[in-house]
């Protein structure tokens, strides 16, 4: 029931609670030996100490996780651990670590049939490649963001994070026509429904 509830705070952004209940739930789990609730528990509470850019303790806590999940080899948990350890790699600026890490996290995704990982992994790859600009960053960030476009038409509820990566690699390389149209898109998904990730950040 404490697993439940702390998806749902998760999935309705009460931030405060959500990260209160993983207080409690994490030694609550391990109390009764039950490391794949555990580990879980530490991912969606992981993902809300970014939201509200505690990245250090994020970042540990997604490390705690990988190791547990890769001892049990879960490797969906794995993967979930890389996505939102990357995060934080990425916020702390350790952009190589973070997009080594959402590469891994896809590939795992593509095994597993994991559809809004797959996707989701690779716009945050997308966006953090952006942010490195290293040589050839926005070339591999536009080839990604338009492969997202495609891979996105059967899935509506993803659709609004490829146009979000495409207009902000076209922001990047100056495309501002691509740029606005592609924005102009995410901002019309945005308003017309929920949004599953980065909806601040979109908007």
């Amino acid at each position: 029931a404490m697993d439940a509830r702390l998806f749902a705070l998760l999935q309705v952004g009460d931030i405060a609670e959500g990260i209160a209940c993983g207080a409690a739930l994490i030694p609550a789990a391990e109390g009764i030996g039950d490391v794949t609730i555990a580990t879980r528990a530490r991912l969606n509470t992981c993902s809300l100490l970014n939201h509200t850019g505690m990245f250090e303790e994020a970042q540990q806590m997604a490390d705690r996780a990988l190791t547990d999940a890769r001892a049990r080899r879960a490797r969906i948990l794995e993967a979930f651990a890389l996505h939102n350890g990357g995060m934080s790699c990425a916020r702390l600026g350790q952009l190589d670590e973070g997009i080594d890490y959402q590469r891994e996290a896809a590939r795992i995704a593509d095994e597993c049939n994991a559809a809004r990982l797959r996707i989701n992994a690779r716009v945050y790859e997308t966006v953090f490649l952006v942010w490195r600009g290293a040589p050839g960053d926005l070339g591999a960030a536009l080839s990604l963001a338009r492969y997202l476009v495609e891979e996105t038409r059967s899935v509506p509820s993803l659709q609004i994070n490829a146009s979000f990566a495409y207009a902000r690699v076209q922001l990047a390389r100056r495309d501002l026509g691509a740029a606005i149209e592609a924005a102009r898109d995410a901002y019309r998904r945005a308003s017309a429904g929920p949004v599953e990730e980065w909806e601040e950040y979109i908007r």
